[in-house]
């Protein structure tokens, strides 16, 4: 018996699981590193957040959040230590996760996309240019957008991804958590929070269906269900609401977690719901639901369904079993027969035929049926298959390979990899007007003619990316030249973008997941980026070529089996390989004094002296069990002293390069308490004094955030300087001069600190015209430009983003000019020539000071209030005659 084998690609060399791809002497070559998981790419981030993200917690986190934020902004409380400004630096043209799209009923070219992580979007022009709608949401991970069916300017929009990560992740998924539903009354203009949904088990709310006869129904599946008497369960749970989404209550609860509701179009009182396990029929909904199992499609995989508009009674599902199965119903679901499917095997991206019996049907599975034709169907996975026989057969109608973004090895015709909606084109007539819209992990794209009858290889289907602007990579770490104008950045199934003009443009060199970037302070041709499992890579031309350079994953080296029994690797191809069992997403550093020096985590700790020189990698640090280094920092003036830290949690110091290391010296040894399940997510070392050290570790707490004063003692004392919100903390940096101001990147936005984390303040809101930033979003790593003393923040969802130069201390004196070919900049040695100046370029606590030798000039009165909004202290270096007002504010 053959099954149709479309919900996912192959185990290792599969097209879904994104083989590497890189720009080498002007031509894409493959690498032999281990493909990517997204089952465990999930895990990383599960532990990274302490394996417990309770959805109590996280609403307990968000409202503490909120009330802190709504105090500050109203009692201009803020003290974001210099903030005053952000923008934003793309990647536009390079998209992220989209999971939904919803299409304005009267406008075609108005669509609304839901991004994971990244917002809510809304075009005009059918995607060439995109707003994001509100970054003020309570929360950017928006799964669901629906209009009402009965109502074209009501729309819905649900939060909360939760699919089925499997594996050891329980309780949510895990995924980004939401913040209930969000409602609008007027076509999208403005959105509101529906309160009856701030309730704990609407934090992850995977799909959204409205009663297409009466509106007051509404019906929401989760992955974090609840019961009436509110006691979490295990799976997930339906809810239901019957005022319009004012009130919602759960009435049902399942084993697994609920991904799809579809009600049947000629009969609101059947709904069909897929599950992570399964699938249920639901009868009689709108009175007194009955909830059945039909067999044998309740298989225990991921099920999607879609209802044949067309043929009452008719519907199909999409089922993760055996690699991948169609079936079909032609009785609403009562009863159902495996379609037995055939497919004719396709090719990965080295041209290699493969099996197609998928391994990740439950992270993309979707399908379509033609509301015209109920023989002719499109499901999807990584790429997209069609049959035009109800299901008997399929053929490939998209090759992720070629990706019109640019992550492509050939012919740049096709769209991205893992497919998550489909959504007809408005008039939709299945005949000159069959256009579809796809949301994937590339963002939106779409074809006018989904039924052409190119069947074959390079398919060449009009398809046309509507990515357009839109700025909703999931990044996991950067880095930005000391001129702004190169920034790159490692990313979610979007392997690293990099853009060389100050983010005016983005390109992505390959395929894959991507992770942390780093450019070479001293000369930025030459930059660093890693992929799956440390994966390391090299260009020496500014990004215009990379090559491979290391690998520390777990898996075989192809062409040297032997390599992989080497215990400290061995060099192929001008690659070194080693089997060190490196996380999916790995961490590595340049060292802040030498730019030669890199530092990778694996199981050990490996040093590189000479420019990532492949004969040149040493482990410095042995393993530590079965541990993995989660965390790296190096001293800024002594590149001997390193700090690493695990993922249970231990912390270890060396002063020799890794001759001896201190053992194990946590924050437990100052009798404090470690998180439940501890991550160490980074290490910052004050680049002004080694003693002073921040540790932070994973989960929702108020215990994972620690400050030593004296780190470099034998046994450092530690304090807890978060004792307010509980948050996932996942970086932490100082300012460049100022020893006391402090950031800190969590899954909320960025908190500052200016009295070395005793207080803390949420940025923004600033005065003013200043961009607010990356707010509400998952801020996976701040890092700073060299020299300026930006900051920029990589954010899980809303791309990259750069401060104004924070200045903790500007100089003005109006008897000195800059001189012809110097730019006034506020420096002590080229201070600007009138307050005004300094004014607009402070920032929260900023330190305005006069050092003209002769009068000062007088601040006039119209300045007091925005000394005061910012707190800025005025400091006179001489006795000039000009009086400043008396606003001095700490």
């Amino acid at each position: 018996m053959k099954y149709i084998s479309i919900i996912l690609f192959v185990s290792l060399l599969c097209a879904c699981d994104q083989q590497p791809k890189i720009f080498d002497n002007n031509k894409r070559e493959g690498q032999n590193a281990k493909p990517e998981n997204p089952r465990e790419r999930e895990e990383w981030r599960w532990n990274r957040k302490g394996r417990d993200a309770s959805p109590e917690k996280i609403l307990k986190a968000r409202k503490i959040w909120t009330k802190k934020f709504d105090i500050e902004q109203k009692n201009f409380l803020t003290k974001d230590a210099g903030l005053n400004d952000w923008e934003e630096m793309g990647p536009f043209g390079v998209g992220g996760r989209v999971r939904s799209i919803a299409v304005d009923p009267n406008n075609n070219n108005h669509l609304f996309a839901g991004s994971v992580g990244g917002g809510l979007w809304e075009t005009f022009n059918g995607g060439t240019n995109w707003n994001e709608v509100d970054d003020f949401l309570p929360s950017l991970s928006i799964t669901q957008v629906l209009y009402d069916p009965n109502n074209n300017n009501i729309l819905y929009a649900t939060t909360g991804e939760g699919v089925n990560f499997g594996g050891s992740v329980s309780g949510s998924g895990f995924g980004i958590p939401g913040n209930g539903i969000y409602k609008s009354f007027d076509n999208g203009a403005t959105w509101s929070v529906l309160q009856g949904s701030l309730i704990p088990f609407l934090t992850w709310i995977n799909d959204i269906a409205i009663d297409p006869n009466d509106s007051d129904f509404i019906y929401v599946v989760t992955s974090a269900g609840g019961s009436a008497n509110g006691s979490q369960v295990n799976g997930g749970s339906i809810y239901r609401s019957t005022d319009a989404g004012n009130s919602w209550s759960p009435i049902f609860n399942a084993t697994g977690r609920l991904i799809d509701i579809k009600i049947d179009p000629n009969d609101s009182n059947i709904i069909l719901i897929g599950a992570s396990n399964g699938f249920i029929r639901i009868t009689n909904a709108l009175t007194n639901p009955n909830f059945d199992f039909p067999a044998p499609i309740n298989t225990g995989g991921r099920v999607e369904t879609c209802f044949a508009q067309s043929s009452p009674g008719v519907v199909y599902a999409s089922v993760f079993n055996n690699g991948g199965e169609v079936w079909r119903s032609t009785n609403s679901g009562f009863t159902w027969t495996n379609m037995n499917a055939s497919i004719t095997p396709s090719n990965d991206c080295s041209g290699n035929a493969t099996s197609l019996h998928g391994t990740l049907g439950w992270y993309a599975n979707t399908i379509f049926v033609d509301p015209t034709n109920a023989s002719r169907l499109v499901v999807g996975s990584v790429d997209l298959y069609r049959s035009l026989d109800s299901g008997n057969n399929f053929d490939r109608i998209t090759d992720w390979c070629n990706d019109i973004n640019g992550n492509s090895n050939g012919n740049d015709n096709s769209i991205h990899a893992d497919q998550h909606a489909i959504v007809p084109f408005n008039n939709y007539n299945g005949g000159a007007n069959s256009g579809v819209y796809i949301a994937n992990d590339g963002g939106v794209y779409s074809t006018g003619a989904i039924w052409v009858a190119d069947n074959e290889p390079p398919f060449n289907f009009l398809w046309n990316s509507n990515v357009g602007n839109m700025a909703n990579t999931q990044f996991y770490g950067g880095s930005i030249s000391d001129d702004g104008n190169t920034i790159i950045g490692g990313a979610q199934d979007n392997s690293f973008s990099i853009s060389t003009n100050e983010g005016a443009t983005w390109e992505q060199p390959t395929t894959g997941d991507g992770a942390y970037a780093a450019i070479n302070y001293d000369d930025d041709q030459v930059i660093y980026a890693n992929l799956n499992y440390n994966s390391i890579m090299k260009s020496e031309d500014g990004g215009n070529t990379f090559s491979f350079m290391a690998q520390f994953g777990d898996g075989p080296n192809p062409s040297n089996p032997a390599c992989s029994n080497n215990a400290n690797g061995c060099v192929v191809s001008n690659t070194f390989f080693v089997n060190d069992n490196a996380q999916l997403i790995s961490l590595f550093i340049m060292d802040p004094n030498d730019p030669d020096i890199i530092l990778v985590a694996a199981r050990r700790l490996w040093r590189n002296n000479d420019a990532a020189d492949p004969n040149d990698w040493n482990p410095i640090k042995n393993s530590v069990g079965t541990n993995l280094v989660s965390a790296i920092a190096a001293d800024d003036g002594n590149s001997a002293r390193i700090w690493v830290g695990y993922n249970n949690g231990r912390l270890e110091r060396t002063t020799n390069t890794g001759s001896t290391w201190s053992g194990d010296i946590n924050p437990s040894i100052s009798g404090l308490t470690l998180p439940n399940a501890p991550f160490v997510t980074d290490i910052a070392i004050n680049p002004n004094n080694s003693n002073q050290v921040i540790v932070s570790y994973g989960g929702y707490n108020t215990n994972n955030l620690f400050y030593t004063a004296n780190g470099n003692s034998t046994n450092p004392t530690w304090t807890n300087i978060n004792t307010t919100i509980p948050i996932q903390i996942n970086s932490v940096v100082w300012h460049p001069s100022n020893t006391d101001w402090i950031y800190v990147g969590t899954d909320f936005g960025v908190l500052a600190s200016e009295d070395k984390g005793q207080n803390w303040s949420i940025t923004p809101l600033y005065s003013g015209a200043g961009h607010e930033g990356p707010i509400n979003t998952e801020v996976s790593e701040l890092f700073w430009q060299p020299g300026d003393n930006k900051l920029c923040a990589a954010t899980h969802g809303r791309g990259i983003w750069r401060s104004n130069e924070i200045k903790d201390k500007i100089y003005v004196d109006k008897d000195k000019n800059c001189g012809i070919g110097f730019l006034c900049n506020g420096s002590f040695l080229n201070p600007y020539n009138t307050f005004a100046d300094a004014l607009v370029a402070a920032g929260h606590g900023s330190e305005i000071i006069f050092k003209s030798s002769g009068d000062h000039e007088e601040i006039p009165a119209s300045a007091a209030a925005v000394i005061a909004d910012k707190r800025i202290t005025i400091t006179l270096e001489n006795n000039g005659s000009g009086t400043p007002l008396p606003v001095v504010i700490k």
